[in-house]
């Protein structure tokens, strides 16, 4: 299961994720995606209509307050962004031990370690996105390789210790 879990808008790319997932879908028929998040611009007519054929395989939650039972039952963590200032969101899948497809841009690029806590795509590009998920869907090794390079990295790298350690210190910083 593809797990997207955040703000449905457009920044957030859930409409390239969701052409995505309709070509994906094509070849593979056990993909499913869920989408769970507050629908913040409406978009939940146009993922319809950009999944077509493979609506009856995407599942949508308005809101959760327990995003670890959706990691928990997820394998890949997809994050098809346009502007982030820090992919929490992907140090908490990464937790949970999944590997993330995910938009190269800023942010992004210090949650994910390219081919090997998950792979990263140009933001917009529906086809990359597919075919990043793809080979994680079909490399199931691979895919649990990634993970659980992503669960070291996050508890090695991001405790929330360390966070908040650097935010202090980036603070401290800006006071100067």
């Amino acid at each position: 299961m593809l797990l997207f879990l955040g703000r449905l808008n457009r920044d957030k790319g859930v409409l390239d994720l969701a052409g995505a997932f309709a070509l994906l879908a094509q070849h593979c028929p056990a993909v499913r995606l869920l989408l769970v998040g507050p629908d913040e611009d409406g978009l939940a007519e146009r993922i319809a209509e950009a999944v077509g054929a493979a609506a009856d395989r995407v599942q949508r939650i308005d809101y959760t307050q327990q995003p670890e039972y959706f990691m928990a039952a997820a394998d890949i963590f997809c994050l098809p962004s346009y502007r982030e200032g820090f992919g929490q969101v992907l140090i908490e899948a990464a937790s949970a031990g999944l590997p993330a497809v995910a938009s190269r841009i800023y942010g992004i690029t210090d949650a994910v370690v390219d081919g090997e806590t998950g792979l990263l795509h140009p933001p917009g590009d529906t086809v990359a996105i597919k075919a990043a998920l793809s080979q994680l869907i079909r490399d199931a090794p691979k895919r649990a390789a990634m993970g659980e390079r992503a669960r070291r990295r996050a508890l090695n790298e991001f405790s929330q210790a360390e966070s908040t350690q650097g935010l202090m210190a980036f603070y401290g910083k800006m006071q100067n």
